[in-house]
């Protein structure tokens, strides 16, 4: 519903995996976009419960993806089929950052694209750690040096699914 002509759609090459859609709204995407979103869309497959180091993620064209099955042939609920030529972004690797800005808004996405907007950050990846325990740890950082309190519920809704480890912390 929200893939139109000209955007890009991004899926990790696994079963499960998220359907991450980057907007051109009528521009020429940036090429740190395209990696930010395969990135992305690999961090939101269940590579991440797998603890996977990393996953290939491809892009297709809005005129390559369709809904309809080939004759003869039935497609399951949510899936698609891509014809021609997509674009591989192989081993893209499965870690991701969360920060909060001045302002006190949370983000979490790949390090290139957190580091632009927040000078304290998390970097993190598959790991052992129960997502509620990361969740109260980053809660109580962000509180003591930004002053913002997040919830934890906030903080579980910004990660992604499965145990996690902290890898490092910028900009202590």
């Amino acid at each position: 519903n929200h893939f139109e002509k000209g955007d890009l759609i991004y899926h990790a090459d696994i079963q499960g995996a998220a359907h991450v859609i980057v907007k051109a709204q009528g521009k020429k995407i940036p090429q740190n976009t395209l990696y930010e979103a395969a990135q992305f869309a690999a961090v939101l497959c269940k590579a991440w419960q797998e603890k996977l180091a990393a996953v290939d993620v491809y892009s297709a064209e809005f005129r390559q993806v369709t809904k309809q099955a080939p004759s003869g042939e039935a497609i399951g609920k949510g899936a698609f089929m891509v014809y021609g030529k997509r674009e591989w972004y192989r081993k893209t690797p499965l870690n991701i950052c969360i920060g909060a800005d001045e302002k006190g808004n949370l983000a979490c996405a790949s390090m290139s694209a957190v580091k632009k907007t927040c000078k304290q950050f998390f970097e993190l990846a598959p790991g052992d750690e129960k997502k509620n325990a990361i969740a109260k740890q980053v809660s109580r950082f962000f509180e003591k040096k930004i002053g913002v309190k997040f919830s934890v519920d906030e903080i579980n809704q910004a990660l992604p699914s499965g145990e996690i480890q902290i890898q490092k912390l910028h900009g202590q």
